[in-house]
């Protein structure tokens, strides 16, 4: 019986069939971070299913063709330490399934510092060798700095400067015990990566820091890392305030912020918003001392408190300066929406394309004011209402949702249930709306 060769197309078409066999179709489901990935970005991400590399093996040991077609990736993932004969064997060997002179991306995981420790690789050395051809470095640090990964990696981008290294860190102080310092030794200082990334958390502010400052050695890793991102946590029970000036003035590249279990001053919070200062932020999640806004709006807030916050954000406001702050939340703070907040917000010159007003911070007595809003505002293209338990339905806010043509994603769970009837009118309302791509509903949880 002579051999039958299938074409291309049909070995494409059994392989796509193969790989495509356990998708969902076009069903969308949007819960945690997807949820959250939507409310910041205004659109859903954008994700490939994961591929078994046993998958892609099996097929490859049939088809020739697709053998060929797999090697031509241009990036390779590795977890732990690098293995020299993995490498190796991708370098010299027509079998494997990757081709070191396809690969432009390595993407690497480290999960603190067990993970370098009896490598049979030469990271300095080596690595370049046995991919030619790479051109970024992606890395995740999980647990404590890496300092011999890192010493390799500051080496590899001065011999070879056009290696894009970007790297994100998970420093946890919790899984460390009393041991919660952060390394950074002089060996490293001068390592700046083309992107960076940092996270801290769970480190107990009594053990990990000077004072109400961070150690040296963390601000020294702060001015040489020169993050885009970070987000600043302590172990979220020990109540202690860090003052964050000293750590501020060396972020002159950061351009998302965020710090949780802790506040800022004010003072502090008017200097990150100023886009006339050294920081440019695009993004800021921060917490409010709490004994400045009391989350009951019967009681009346201090006019010069509220000036204060507001003045804070006035270079959002007006949309002068250099601010690039579109994505703006505020939970449980009922007592800051003036009537001078809404004005600013419906001002055409507000830069927040973004708006998640949460958790009871819009109540019925400002249900006008959010109808206005939403009616006037030409940039908000993401706008939240989630949990604000809303029961006051009229034809102002249901012809103010027919009017908009700028909101995309629309979040108004947890509000309008009380009245199924009423209800029913101010969402078919919505439905004549044809610019909202993404709409959430969810009913009253007390109904």
């Amino acid at each position: 019986m002579s051999d039958i060769q299938l074409s291309q197309y049909i070995q494409s078409c059994i392989i796509e069939r193969w790989f495509g066999s356990n998708l969902h179709g076009d069903k969308d489901t949007f819960q945690g971070r997807v949820y959250w990935f939507m409310m910041y970005n205004g659109e859903k991400r954008r994700s490939v299913e994961p591929i078994a590399t046993t998958r892609i093996i099996d097929v490859a040991l049939v088809s020739k063709w697709w053998l060929k077609v797999v090697r031509q990736r241009s990036s390779v993932y590795f977890r732990g330490q690098l293995d020299a004969l993995i490498l190796e064997s991708i370098h010299s060997s027509s079998h494997s399934i990757y081709s070191s002179n396809n690969i432009h991306t390595l993407k690497w995981s480290l999960k603190g510092l067990e993970n370098f420790r009896g490598s049979t690789l030469n990271y300095s050395n080596q690595l370049m060798q046995l991919l030619p051809h790479l051109q970024t470095i992606n890395l995740r640090c999980d647990g404590k700095v890496n300092v011999p990964v890192m010493e390799a990696l500051k080496s590899i981008q001065q011999q070879h400067p056009h290696i894009v290294i970007n790297i994100e860190f998970a420093l946890n102080g919790g899984t460390h015990n009393l041991d919660e310092n952060i390394e950074w030794p002089p060996s490293l200082y001068g390592f700046t990566p083309n992107s960076v990334a940092l996270g801290t958390s769970d480190f107990n502010p009594y053990i990990f820091f000077d004072g109400s400052d961070y150690p040296s050695e963390c601000i020294n890793m702060f001015k040489d890392l020169q993050p885009q991102s970070l987000n600043l946590y302590t172990d979220g029970v020990t109540s202690k305030h860090i003052k964050y000036s000293n750590v501020f003035k060396h972020l002159t590249s950061i351009k998302h912020l965020n710090i949780g279990y802790d506040f800022v001053e004010l003072s502090e919070l008017k200097h990150l918003v100023d886009g006339k200062q050294y920081m440019h932020l695009e993004s800021l999640k921060v917490d409010l001392i709490t004994n400045i806004f009391d989350d009951n709006p019967d009681h009346p807030l201090d006019p010069n408190r509220l000036n204060a916050f507001q003045s804070a954000f006035e270079s959002i406001w007006s949309g002068g300066g250099n601010s690039k702050i579109d994505y703006l939340a505020l939970i449980y703070m009922p007592n800051v929406m003036s009537a001078n907040l809404w004005n600013k917000l419906c001002h055409v010159n507000c830069r927040i394309t973004k708006l998640l007003l949460n958790n009871g911070t819009v109540t019925n007595e400002m249900v006008p004011s959010l109808a206005n809003l939403i009616a006037t505002n030409t940039t908000i293209t993401v706008l939240s209402i989630r949990g604000n338990k809303l029961r006051q339905l009229n034809n102002e806010l249901a012809e103010a949702f027919k009017q908009n043509k700028t909101i995309t994603v629309l979040d108004i769970g947890y509000n309008f249930c009380n009245d199924y009837q009423e209800a029913s009118s101010f969402f078919n309302a919505l439905l004549c709306s044809d610019t909202v791509q993404y709409f959430f509903l969810n009913i009253n949880q007390n109904h």
